[in-house]
């Protein structure tokens, strides 16, 4: 991955994701691993980046794997009421209180 370009904080997710994938199933099963990954309690969104990382993971094996396709799935943002920001307001010190307002 380093000679293709990718920074650091790339290879140390990948090697973390790849283990702890490797701790659940098989990882030189690449059925087994979609099975899991199917069922795994992680949302879309980290699904899609791991099927990333198992795609380059058996690209480098020379190994045939067809990646699962996931979405990610869009959340609104959270907003918080208005007594929620006035407890807020009131639960810090005044110089906080007045750059809140």
């Amino acid at each position: 991955m380093k000679r293709e370009g990718y920074r650091e904080s790339t290879h140390r997710s990948t090697v973390a994701a790849l283990k702890a994938i490797a701790k659940l199933s098989n990882l030189l099963e690449p059925e087994q691993v979609k099975a899991y990954l199917s069922r795994a309690p992680i949302g879309e969104g980290r699904k899609e980046t791991v099927g990333d990382y198992l795609k380059r993971f058996y690209e480098f094996l020379d190994v045939r794997f067809e990646k699962p396709r996931y979405r990610r799935i869009d959340k609104l943002p959270f907003i918080p009421l208005e007594s929620e920001i006035a407890a807020l307001i009131a639960g810090v010190g005044k110089k906080t209180a007045a750059f809140l307002r």
